[in-house]
């Protein structure tokens, strides 16, 4: 049981760091690509012409939507979480399925800058950062969704500090 509170601990500060994780190799690859296109001319366009400049949009807002679908899915599933290392667990899992999808289109969009040279795609990379940095996970968040008890907050305290 000792070990398994010390594992916790770490867990949920787990959920930081992954999320962190994500984000330094989102940017990382962004900056890897514009090296690599440094010396190639880039040109700022709209035009439907290209199917991905249409394929790009639409993954963007399935991406964000399927992804706050599936949060909110598994949020409604926390109500029915018993235990407090089981909802710890579930949280993780909902964090990474939605952070999953949010990095996934931006990446896709980052290759599709290193296909075109086209600035549209490095905004709508930088649209998708943006909203992938306002879903970080949150203490706030996990006590307010699963409804800590009181024994389970006093857990919880011990853990974040």
């Amino acid at each position: 049981m000792a070990t398994e509170g010390l594992s916790t601990a770490i867990e949920f500060k787990g959920n930081y760091i992954i999320y962190y994780a994500l984000v330094a190799g989102q940017v990382l690859i962004a900056l890897i690509v514009s090296f690599l296109t440094i010396e190639i001319e880039k040109s700022f366009s709209w035009e439907m012409e290209n199917p991905l400049h249409l394929i790009a949009p639409i993954l963007m807002l399935s991406a964000s939507s399927i992804s706050s679908f599936l949060f909110t899915k598994k949020m409604e599933e926390a109500r029915n979480v018993k235990g407090f290392y089981k909802k710890l667990k579930h949280y993780r899992a909902a964090i990474i399925m939605r952070s999953a999808f949010l990095e996934g289109v931006n990446l896709v969009c980052i290759i599709f800058y290193l296909l075109e040279s086209n600035y549209f795609f490095l905004l709508l990379f930088f649209l998708g950062f943006g909203a992938f940095l306002l879903v970080r996970p949150s203490a706030d968040n996990f006590k307010e969704q699963y409804r800590l008890t009181e024994e389970e907050r006093k857990i919880f305290r011990k853990m974040t500090s």
